[in-house]
Formats: C-alpha cells, sequence, structure tokens
C-alpha cells in the first residue's frame, strides 16, 4: 500500500510532466537525471516501508548455509536498523530449513550488526515469527477455509461438514541464550 503525503500528487504531476517532455530531444538530456532520481526516490521509499512494515528477515536474506547476509539482508538490515534506532520493537529472523545451530549464528549475526548500527538491542526482541504488516491472521484462515467448506458441502448437500484449527507461537530469543555464539 502507497502512504499519501502532501507531496505525492505534486510528485505525481511533475513526474508525469518530466515524463511527456521526453519525446523532444532538446530536453531529454536536462530532464532525465531529475526525472530518474525522482522516481527512484519514490521507489526506495516505498521500498524502505514495505521492509519496516514486514520487519522481516528470510532465510533467502543469507548466503546459503551461512550467517553471512547477502547483498539483500545487508540492504534489509540497514532500512530496519535505522528505523529501530529511534522506535526499537520486534524484529523477524525466520529459521525456515536451517538448523538450530546455523539459526542462532543467524540470529547473532543480526544482534552484532543492529547492536553497531547503534540500536539498543536491549529493547529489542528476535523472533522466529512472521511478517508483519496488515493482514489476517492464522486462525481466521483456517475459520474462514472451514467455513467455505461447510458452505460448498451444504450447496452440494453432502451435509458434511468439518473444522481446523491451529495456533502458531513465536518465541523471542533473548541475548543470554546466544551467548558465546558466533556467526
Amino acid at each position: 500500500m502507497f502512504q499519501r503525503t502532501p507531496t505525492f500528487p505534486l510528485l505525481l504531476l511533475l513526474g508525469t510532466a518530466l515524463g511527456c517532455q521526453q519525446d523532444n530531444p532538446a530536453l531529454t538530456p536536462d530532464r532525465s537525471p531529475a526525472h530518474a532520481w525522482m522516481i527512484n526516490s519514490y521507489l526506495d521509499d516505498s521500498t524502505s516501508q514495505a521492509v519496516i512494515t514486514q520487519h522481516t528477515l528470510l532465510p533467502y536474506h543469507f548466503v546459503d548455509d551461512s550467517a553471512r547476509l547477502n547483498e539483500l539482508g545487508q540492504h534489509d538490515l540497514e532500512v530496519l536498523a535505522q528505523h529501530f534506532q529511534d522506535s526499537p520493537g520486534t524484529l523477524n529472523v525466520r529459521q525456515g530449513d536451517a538448523s538450530q545451530e546455523l539459526y542462532l549464528a543467524r540470529v547473532a549475526t543480526v544482534r552484532d550488526a543492529l547492536a553497531q548500527a547503534g540500536v539498543p538491542t536491549a529493547r529489542m526482541v528476535l523472533t522466529d515469527g512472521l511478517p508483519g504488516g496488515e493482514g489476517v491472521t492464522c486462525e481466521r484462515v483456517l475459520e474462514i477455509l472451514a467455513q467455505e467448506k461447510q458452505d460448498n458441502a451444504a450447496a452440494s448437500g453432502s451435509g458434511t461438514s468439518s473444522s481446523s484449527s491451529s495456533t502458531y507461537t513465536s518465541t523471542p530469543i533473548n541475548s543470554s541464550s546466544m551467548q558465546g555464539n558466533q556467526p
């Protein structure tokens, strides 16, 4: 979802005007850098907001079978660190298929990087939680699916129904459980 700001209509109008003028060869060299900067700036802001909303590092943010962050992981963690400097909270580090040892090394890498960036890690919670943002809880999805199954069964006349439920819990990783773990 794009966040509307008071300058959004102005930027949109400016971008449209610059984009329309690119057909004029006399204006292209002067307008192209400004146009590119505006588009890149807007996309960077949107991307950063998405990273902050999700507040999650996934296995693909790390080099395969390693606790070292790849280029995407470094970028996303820099965005998150900048946000968490003023607003510490929860950062999800997903374990995925990584062994417990590798996962703890990844968490230590993230915690060390946050500390080096000036984030007050004592006020941070690192957990193997789900990405944030607006959405529906697992329980609600299961309720909806069960209701759809029930509705479909009633519509087809079979009269059978079933429901299921599941609970997801995340366990915070505290700093005392990571002492001595190096990436």
